[in-house]
């Protein structure tokens, strides 16, 4: 069986999102970003910890067999520049947990200078 939203339910979860975000925000916008640079590749959280510490510690081999083994797997993505995204988690600092824009896969991290919000 395939899940339809009802439109009410549609409906009441945008005028929440938009009673958040303040009158001068559309909904949706506070989660919305663009990606900016040609090779942002984005990780699940484990996938992402130890790429930082690859690249923190300047094992660029590591970090580049880590890369290409999460793209094949899967556990890791590639986005294009300007490519919209949707923010899921910012509970870190320096990182964003994203997902294409349609998808509705899992996020993956990457460092939030990679995007513009």
């Amino acid at each position: 069986m395939r899940f339809i939203p009802r439109l009410s339910a549609l409906v009441f979860g945008a005028s929440v999102l938009s009673s958040l975000a303040g009158p001068s925000a559309k909904a949706g916008d506070l989660y919305k970003g663009i990606i900016k640079g040609d090779a942002v590749i984005g990780c699940d959280r484990e996938s992402f910890d130890r790429s930082i510490n690859f690249a923190v510690s300047g094992d660029n081999t590591a970090y580049a067999r880590l890369m290409n083994r999460g793209l094949a797997t899967g556990s890791c993505i590639k986005f294009r520049n300007g490519q919209t995204v949707f923010i899921e988690d910012r509970t870190f600092t320096g990182a964003r947990c994203i997902r294409p824009e349609g998808s509705a896969e899992k996020c993956v991290w990457i460092v939030k200078e990679e995007m513009e919000q």
